[in-house]
């Protein structure tokens, strides 16, 4: 038992402060009563003072409990003091009963919660024998705050062929939305037994302020045809289908969401735009590099805000490095949940050192009402390689006149101005200066421009034909659609080819852009390296000679 007290005390405590509000039902007849409950989770020595404003009711009673519990999480304990009180309520007249500015003093800090209310009728209403409805979880949020809306199907025995007809266009929001396969629950509404199904579900975010609607959906079902035709012995009546069916659709009806635009007082200027906790790690898999190698980095956003619109950060500077377009991914962690991923590639291209910095990220705490800053960390970055052109070394004329030598009788004059190679008679000259220098120009272009010289023999002995004015997305697609002939994608026939990573990555970055031009209508200039271009060559010209054809 010692041991096991030194191992919990031997773990750093992690706190967690919260608080949370319910008001219950969400609808009632006027003379009933409500339940208003208020749960704090806190590390405070003494109880929390909660206080709130009630629209058009009155507080009854009231009754508070204590509760304590710890467990471990990561490799950490953590400890959760959770103070609960809950008011009864008694509604006043007709209309909505508002619970507003619900808050809980700690003493440090200070804990609030989002306004709650709940319906009041002056008289019970006959429900319906199947209905569809639209349950919001919020009521009132801050543009680009997560709100999940379900739409439920109520029904007094069995339904079949489920077929939705309209699904809600939510045009005033971004969604994330699915038709889960869920089971029926059975619930009592009035006194009487309904089964309620999930039928569709969307995560949504404000993308303006204001009142939005939550528009309609429209279903269509079967249900068996219930007919009470005969008695038995006793005088009962006995209920039975006739084994038709009935087909019906029904209608949800529009809800109202307010959403309030985000505080302009306090918002950095490293703002993300996005809304709700989020945790963002940097990873990079080295941090030394040569000039002209290919250098990978990725940054992970997980939270439950609109990941969709978080558009990828400048991560490394465009002094040293030549950014490629980054790739992205999302993926569903929890209904509430999400993972964003962002792959960086970057090409070295001058050498130096950066230093390492901290970059900070900000979202908005729609719970607190703060705006957070989250730090990642990059590492210094060392580039090898000069990645310039080396200084041209010149040599002045000099002042010395040339020694004497066992040729007398040579006419060679020596320009020091330029070395070349000099042959040396009895009988006279051989080369003169202009005529040297000509022939070794000549030998120069020719150095030069050997590399191309290569390029434009290894085209014509391939047969392949690409020139500036086909790099568009048509003659792209044509190139490697015909030369590269394993994999089902233009991408995948890319990375299955023997081409260096750098080429590889090229080739990906201007597909992209070209695919963009083509089909969404932007102009994005196209960056035509013909050292790529001879990469790729090679690299069919090795796959033709593999594979045995001429």
């Amino acid at each position: 038992m010692k041991l096991i007290l030194v191992l919990l005390f031997s773990f750093s405590f992690v706190y967690a402060n919260k608080i949370e509000a319910t008001l219950s039902p969400g609808e009632v007849v006027l003379g009933d009563s409500l339940t208003l409950t208020v749960s704090v989770t806190h590390d405070e020595e003494n109880d929390p003072f909660i206080t709130f404003i009630p629209r058009n009711a009155e507080v009854v009673g009231k009754s508070e409990s204590q509760s304590m519990r710890a467990y471990l999480q990561g490799g950490k304990l953590i400890r959760e003091k959770v103070f609960t009180r809950t008011y009864e309520l008694q509604p006043v007249k007709k209309g909505y009963v508002h619970i507003r500015d619900i808050q809980a003093d700690l003493g440090s800090r200070t804990l609030r919660h989002r306004s709650v209310r709940a319906k009041v009728l002056q008289e019970a209403r006959r429900v319906r024998d199947f209905f569809l409805q639209a349950e919001v979880d919020k009521e009132q949020v801050y543009v680009g705050e997560g709100v999940n809306i379900n739409y439920y199907i109520y029904y007094p025995n069995r339904i079949t062929g489920l077929t939705v007809k309209k699904f809600p266009k939510l045009k005033d929001f971004l969604k994330r939305f699915e038709m889960p396969r869920t089971q029926p629950t059975v619930v009592n509404l009035q006194g009487r037994v309904f089964r309620k199904q999930l039928i569709y579900r969307a995560r949504s975010f404000p993308v303006k302020a204001g009142k939005l609607k939550v528009d309609q959906l429209v279903l269509d079902f079967q249900y068996p045809d219930m007919r009470n035709s005969s008695r038995d012995m006793f005088g009962m009546t006995l209920g039975f289908s006739t084994g038709r069916y009935k087909r019906k659709t029904v209608r949800s009806k529009p809800v109202t969401i307010t959403a309030i635009p985000l505080p302009a007082e306090g918002m950095p200027s490293n703002f993300s735009g996005l809304v709700g906790e989020h945790r963002f790690t940097f990873s990079i898999p080295k941090t030394r590099v040569l000039v002209n190698e290919a250098l990978e980095a990725r940054l992970e956003v997980e939270g439950e805000g609109a990941l969709e619109k978080f558009d990828s950060i400048q991560i490394l500077d465009n002094k040293h490095f030549e950014a490629f377009e980054p790739k992205t991914e999302i993926s569903e962690i929890s209904v509430l949940k999400t993972k964003k991923t962002i792959d960086y590639t970057y090409l070295a291209n001058k050498a130096g050192k950066i230093p390492e910095r901290k970059l900070g990220i900000s979202y908005f705490d729609p719970t607190s009402r703060t705006y957070e800053t989250y730090e990642i960390t990059i590492p210094e970055i060392s580039v090898f390689g000069s990645g310039v052109k080396s200084e041209t070394i010149s040599t002045g004329k000099s002042n010395e006149s040339p020694k004497k030598n066992s040729y007398q009788n040579t006419k060679v004059s020596l320009d020091t101005n330029f070395i070349g190679p000099l042959y040396d008679t009895k009988e006279g000259i051989v080369f003169n200066n202009m005529f040297q220098n000509l022939v070794l120009f000549i030998i120069l272009i020719l150095a030069v421009s050997c590399s191309r010289f290569k390029y434009l023999v290894s085209v014509l002995n391939s047969g392949i034909k690409f020139s500036r004015s086909d790099f568009h997305y048509k003659g792209l697609h044509k190139f490697i659609y015909e030369n590269f002939e394993e994999g089902e994608t233009l991408r995948d026939r890319i990375n299955k080819s023997n081409m260096p990573k750098v080429s590889k990555a090229y080739f990906v970055d201007q597909l992209a852009k070209a695919e963009k031009n083509e089909y969404k209508n932007t102009k994005i200039e196209l960056n035509y390296e013909p050292k790529h271009f001879k990469n790729a060559i090679r690299a069919i010209n090795e796959s033709h000679k593999i594979s045995g054809r001429s």
